[in-house]
């Protein structure tokens, strides 16, 4: 079936009605064509288009839809004969790539893709995300099917999780990351430096209660993290040489975007060295207590013993020396002076308090 216009003149003078008809089934196909495409182009993200480059260095948009105002600022007509307006769009810092990977497609037909920048008069600085197939043509020019799409987004986004990771991999405190069944997924320079491991392959992947003096009590840990969302506290961590150290963990669990449990983040810090110092300045307390209380007992000594000496001073003034009682008491005294060096030292033992004679407790000297 063809489609006909048919047109019809008059000739009033003769009184004729002619009919003149032309074929426009290809013009009708054409024209439903192109609207098809203009309400396919308007439901996509971006902006549909032909590139093509001449042998001789030449390029232009023979089409674009609508979109491409939106993502060059530029109008299809102004560059369906000459792309420059869309090269004059570019981040100067990205325009040398662009342009060797629009070189590097049309000499190895292979499919164009680039990630890049745009300085725009309305917009700014914003990214763009193209893609395009190239197809040679018989007179050697390059002719590219393809869209572009605005990306800042995504690329901004991408950009915050590269600086997130870096900050995370450069911090100067251990920090590790695992999945909900407590593999590691993630360890920074300072883990393993801690750890004594020298690749993050010997980590990402274990299981993280293998870096523990004690799995169980570790295990316990992370089940309690996974009900209540964070852990504070400390426990005794495992070298890759086998020794272990006091470190202290702080844990917190994260969501994914419904609010389900994700992950495991966790920070470290190797408290061995203030341990042990907390236990000698707990252990010279002791002593100071122990020292003090002696110093006590020994002052409360001296005072008995002043007036037990007084006593036998005395007691010593009434004794004759020729009564064996004088003799003893003297003996004994003296003894006791040669060791004064103790508090206690001057009390007579068990054995020789049985030598005193019956005569010493007695009041008659």
């Amino acid at each position: 079936m063809r489609l006909l216009d048919w047109t019809a003149v008059a000739d009033p003078a003769h009184g004729l009605l002619a009919l003149m008809g032309s074929d426009v089934t290809e013009q009708v196909a054409t024209r439903a064509s192109s609207d098809l495409l203009t309400r396919l182009a308007q439901q996509v993200p971006g902006v549909i288009y032909q590139y093509h480059l001449h042998p001789d260095g030449r390029s232009c948009f023979p089409f674009a839809s609508d979109a491409m105002e939106e993502i060059y600022e530029v109008t299809p007509a102004e560059i369906r004969e000459d792309a420059t307006p869309v090269f004059g769009r570019l981040h100067p810092d990205d325009f040398d790539g662009i342009v060797a990977s629009i070189r590097r497609s049309a000499e190895t037909l292979e499919p164009w893709r680039h990630d890049y920048r745009v300085v725009l008069p309305r917009q700014g600085v914003r990214w763009r995300t193209g893609h395009a197939r190239p197809e040679r043509l018989p007179d050697g020019s390059t002719l590219w099917h393809g869209f572009i799409t605005d990306s800042t987004a995504q690329q901004l986004a991408e950009q915050e999780l590269r600086q997130k990771d870096a900050a995370l991999a450069s911090a100067i405190t251990p920090i590790a990351m695992g999945d909900v069944r407590g593999r590691v997924t993630f360890c920074n320079q300072a883990f393993l430096t801690c750890w004594g491991f020298a690749e993050a392959s010997q980590v990402v992947g274990h299981q993280a209660v293998e870096f523990f003096a004690e799995p169980d009590e570790a295990m316990r840990v992370m089940q309690v993290l996974l009900r209540d969302g964070t852990w504070a506290g400390e426990l005794d961590g495992r070298r890759a040489d086998g020794t272990t150290f006091v470190v202290q963990v702080g844990a917190s669990r994260f969501t994914d975007r419904t609010g389900q449990p994700a992950g495991l983040l966790a920070s470290f810090l190797d408290v061995t060295e203030a341990r042990r110092l907390q236990q000698q300045f707990l252990q010279s307390q002791k002593m100071e207590s122990v020292g003090r209380l002696a110093g006590g007992v020994a002052h409360d000594f001296n005072n008995l013993l002043t007036i037990m000496k007084g006593h036998l001073t005395l007691a010593g003034l009434e004794l004759r020396p020729t009564r064996p009682c004088g003799r003893t008491y003297r003996d004994r005294r003296r003894r006791g002076l040669r060791r004064r060096r103790s508090p206690t030292s001057c009390w007579p033992s068990r054995a020789s308090r049985s030598s005193i004679p019956a005569c010493w407790p007695s009041a008659t000297w």
